[in-house]
């Protein structure tokens, strides 16, 4: 099932689409009991927003290569991301006067569904409540003489999410293209991950208990395209969706 929230009338819901140009509204818990209710309301005067609301986002490095026979090391490469990063579709990445570009990194991201520690690779599907699609922003040619990962990569706006939560507890495969200005820039599928999500999520509960509604953000494909203020990036992720922001610089 494809999960939305969906901003009306002041209100906000979480929702699925339904037929003839109505949101469903949903009931329960989305990471575990849902259904449908019968309240619908309009698409076209709702206003889609941050489909999770984490209290963490982990994500993993270098997680494609053109060979990875050679590549594979003992671990993963992970890093954390602020929660105040997090956008939502249609939302604008202004990454500043103090950049001229950023590297867009269409990535697929697993949403936790309840407390995960030192749990095994074979576990690893029960703790999964879905997936969404993220745009791991890093900011590039900055004018400032030296800047942070954390500025780069954890500004407010620089990882948004959605359009929806795709609820599924099983480990899929998926493909992720990403377009700017219309133009495929980027193509890869979810197989040809160096790591896979079962090693992922196992190794950082070793060290960072995850919990639910927390986002594991699994690499982007190769190459990572460049893009400046004024470009439009869409991400699609077959099953999820289409993520789209628009680069600005105020």
């Amino acid at each position: 099932m494809k999960i939305l929230k969906a901003l009306f009338n002041d209100t906000e819901f979480y929702v699925t689409p339904g037929k003839g140009g109505d949101f469903i509204v949903l009931n329960g818990d989305i990471h575990g009991c849902i259904e449908l209710s019968n309240i619908k309301i309009p698409m076209d005067k709702s206003e889609v927003t941050i489909p999770i609301a984490p209290s963490k986002i982990i994500g993993v490095g270098t997680n494609y290569a053109e060979s990875d026979s050679s590549f594979k090391k003992s671990v993963p490469s992970i890093f954390s991301v602020p929660k105040t990063a997090i956008g939502c579709t249609n939302s604008d990445i202004n990454i500043t006067r103090y950049f001229d570009s950023a590297l867009i990194e269409g990535e697929l991201g697993v949403v936790i569904k309840k407390q995960a520690k030192n749990i095994l690779q074979e576990d690893v599907c029960n703790y999964i409540s879905g997936y969404t699609i993220c745009n791991d922003i890093s900011a590039r040619d900055s004018s400032l003489p030296l800047v942070s990962n954390l500025i780069k990569k954890g500004s407010d706006g620089f990882f948004p999410i959605g359009p929806c939560f795709l609820k599924k507890q099983e480990i899929l495969n998926f493909n992720i293209r990403t377009y700017i200005n219309g133009n495929l820039a980027q193509s890869g599928n979810t197989k040809d991950m160096i790591y896979s999500i079962s090693e992922c999520i196992s190794f950082i509960t070793k060290f960072v208990t995850l919990e639910q509604g927390d986002i594991v953000s699994m690499g982007t494909p190769l190459p990572k395209p460049k893009a400046y203020p004024g470009d439009n990036i869409k991400i699609e992720v077959n099953g999820i969706g289409i993520l789209v922001n628009n680069i600005t610089s105020v």
